[in-house]
């Protein structure tokens, strides 16, 4: 089992561009480890200290770090992170923690309730940790929309932005601007590139700089979304909005436009 484990998470750590469910295939032997300690432990008569508090402690040391974060990271890692929220779960987690453990230590719940409970908060903690922490994620970033008009084409420059067609709930393919006769082996340039072989009609998505300069020079209206600072565009007829994870490029636009 711990070689199963071991294996599969070295093999699928060693792309550079890896989906979340490549580890997946890890999941298996570390269910059976966890139920085979849980069994050991539910079934014996005898409960070291490790066994009553290493869990316990683990979720204190969770909230802590949640609390200690804005004061150990750098400032512009937490730019964009709600602090308030970020205490409010460090405060929750500790608060409640301690609450379980009196209870436990005046009998009023049993080393089952204790251990359960902890497992949840642990959790339930990071799994609001990372949506507060997570600021890749663009759910709260396309205000934008409101301003692009039903027939007005979306670029995506040097980058795909996967999740913002989603959010957009885009009816057709975004034009995709890249140096594609130079994309790397392992990139998601090159997977694009790769699709063509199977729908070599979408290659009029793929765009060169050149062509999405003549597109721009002919008045056709765009929208262009690129890394924070990767665009530099000298046209006078351009309008930007700055987000967190990216700028929005409105040219040949009639009309301001708002975020």
């Amino acid at each position: 089992m711990l070689i199963w484990f071991v294996s599969v998470t070295t093999f699928f750590s060693i792309p550079p561009s890896k989906l979340a469910g490549y580890i997946l295939p890890a999941t298996p032997p570390l269910a059976v480890f966890i139920a085979i300690m849980v069994d050991r432990v539910l079934t014996s008569n005898k409960i070291n200290r490790f066994q009553t508090w290493a869990t316990p402690v683990l979720v204190l040391v969770v909230g802590v770090a949640f609390i200690s974060l804005p004061f150990t990271a750098r400032p512009k890692n937490l730019l964009y992170v709600n602090i308030t929220a970020l205490y409010s779960l460090g405060a929750g987690i500790l608060i409640f923690s301690v609450l379980l453990i009196f209870y436990y230590l005046k009998q009023r719940i049993s080393y089952f309730t204790l251990m359960f409970s902890m497992a949840i908060m642990l959790c339930m903690s990071v799994s609001l940790g990372v949506r507060i922490l997570d600021v890749q994620n663009n759910a709260n970033q396309v205000s934008f929309q409101k301003n692009i008009t039903a027939n007005m084409p979306i670029v995506f420059y040097h980058n795909y932005f996967y999740d913002v067609p989603f959010l957009l709930n885009l009816q057709k393919p975004v034009y995709l601007v890249d140096d594609w006769e130079n994309a790397s082996q392992d990139s998601s340039s090159q997977q694009l590139k790769d699709g063509l072989i199977f729908e070599p009609e979408r290659r009029q998505y793929l765009w060169s700089d050149s062509i999405l300069d003549q597109k721009i020079k002919s008045g056709e209206a765009l929208v262009v979304l690129a890394r924070s600072n990767s665009f530099n565009p000298h046209y006078a007829n351009v309008q930007v909005l700055h987000y967190r994870n990216y700028d929005v490029y409105f040219f040949n636009n009639i009309g301001p436009v708002q975020k």
